[in-house]
């Protein structure tokens, strides 16, 4: 069965997060483990943060389950909620949900993109290139005993562990709010009209 709704990516030695939404949530999240295992995620900063800290350094959780209509609002209201578009909280590239508005790309990357669309109007047929052939191919990276032990010995103590489901009560609380925000929201907008 097909969950809908907002998840979270969530580094437990940094703290840092990631909030996506998605109508299949945990194809989504497979699909999020396997471009990071192949060192491939469009997100670099989140990328990085796996290729150094590893797999066993990140949950990934749903937060609410939801109808597909109120999705976009609902992940910005969770990215505003933990400040996951702040590079110093979190991995999220633009600061509104279900847009790429407010984030920037590189000049060298514009610069891909223009280039890998040269002659190829929907980017059907696009064969990898051997670098990113190569990437795809690299395998998982292993750790070492002490680097195991170290990331182990950082997780002593740690209240936001794996597998963590919010209680009852705070989903509860969440939703409300979310459902005063909505009504207040669309209150604002028929008094413009």
């Amino acid at each position: 069965m097909k969950i809908i709704g907002i998840y979270k990516i969530e580094n437990i030695i940094t703290g840092k997060v990631y909030i996506g939404q998605s109508i299949n949530i945990s194809a989504r999240i497979r699909d999020h483990k396997w471009r990071l295992s192949l060192d491939n995620h469009p997100n670099n900063h989140l990328q990085s943060s796996w290729n150094k800290y590893g797999a066993a350094a990140f949950v990934f959780e749903i937060i609410e389950e939801m109808l597909a209509e109120y999705l976009t609002e609902a992940e910005q209201y969770y990215i505003d909620i933990y400040n996951s578009a702040d590079r110093r909280f979190g991995y999220n590239k633009c600061p509104s949900a279900g847009s790429r508005r407010g984030s920037k790309s590189s000049e060298e990357t514009k610069r891909k993109i223009s280039e890998s669309l040269i002659g190829n109007k929907r980017g059907v047929g696009r064969v990898a290139s051997e670098e990113t052939k190569k990437k795809m191919k690299k395998p998982h990276k292993k750790f070492s005993a002490e680097t195991k032990q170290k990331m182990s010995e950082s997780l002593i103590g740690n209240k936001r562990c794996v597998g963590r489901v919010l209680p009852e009560e705070t989903k509860r609380k969440i939703s409300e709010a979310m459902r005063e925000s909505h009504r207040l929201r669309r209150e604002s907008l028929l008094k413009e009209k």
